[in-house]
């Protein structure tokens, strides 16, 4: 997700650039829209571990996609090849053993117990690989993560402000399913349709976003959308509460 949409900018015109985000809001909700009912009907009739398969000829798909499509150089470049750049292995192992960890003592701490030795020891484990991660990338020329990238109050605002919608998202998104099934005595199958709807609201709303926001600054677009969908959210709550008391 980040790769996809750091190159919208890195080789399109900045006269396309909202436009070219929206579409690729547009893509992804299209794929939502796929995923959502057929990893309910996946999940259903044969069994939920079968929709981690269905991510490799997929991602096959999309590796070779965007070898044969993304260009050799960017519009910065001026038509040159750019000089590559080596890659930061160690510090995506670092960052990937440190998160594994911490993902997996989050987990797992219910079931063996938060002050058990081996949640504690995977904890500490995660601390240490996640410290060791930050001063390898000041040492290594050009490390996974840059975090003086967060020095530009733009680039800071903007996650900021995804971190926040993504948090409201993904609560209700994890919390959903179990009230539709457990509440309301839906099957599987009829929540991935459900949340179908999530889904087609990004495919008509993303492409007209994106026009906006070439004409009218992101910033305000973003705060406009952010304060209606909070009051949509609220309101969308209470009447869940309502629903859920009687």
């Amino acid at each position: 997700m980040t790769s996809a949409f750091a190159a919208i900018p890195k080789y399109l015109p900045e006269t396309v650039i909202g436009s070219a985000f929206g579409i690729a809001a547009t893509g992804a909700s299209l794929g939502l829209i796929v995923g959502a009912p057929l990893g309910g009907l996946i999940t259903g009739l044969i069994s939920w571990h079968w929709i981690f398969i269905i991510n490799i000829p997929v991602g096959m798909a999309a590796i070779y996609v965007a070898w044969k499509v993304i260009p050799k150089h960017s519009k910065a470049s001026g038509g040159i090849k750019e000089k590559k750049k080596g890659f930061d292995v160690t510090g995506a192992c670092l960052s990937f053993f440190g998160l594994l960890a911490l993902t997996y003592a989050l987990n797992r701490g219910q079931e063996l117990g938060w002050e058990s030795h081996f949640i504690m020891g995977l904890f500490a484990a995660s601390c240490t690989l996640l410290l060791v991660f930050y001063w390898w990338k000041r040492r290594f020329p050009d490390p996974l993560l840059d975090l003086t990238l967060f020095s530009n109050r733009n680039f800071l605002y903007a996650n900021m402000a995804a971190l926040t919608a993504l948090m409201v998202m993904s609560g209700a998104n994890f919390l959903m399913p179990f009230y539709l099934e457990l509440m309301r005595g839906l099957k599987v199958q009829q929540v991935g349709i459900v949340f179908l709807l999530y889904s087609v609201m990004y495919v008509i709303i993303g492409p007209i976003a994106g026009r906006i926001s070439d004409k009218v600054k992101p910033g305000y677009l973003c705060i406009a959308a952010m304060l209606s969908a909070r009051s949509c959210f609220r309101c969308s709550s209470e009447r869940s509460g309502e629903t859920f008391l009687s």
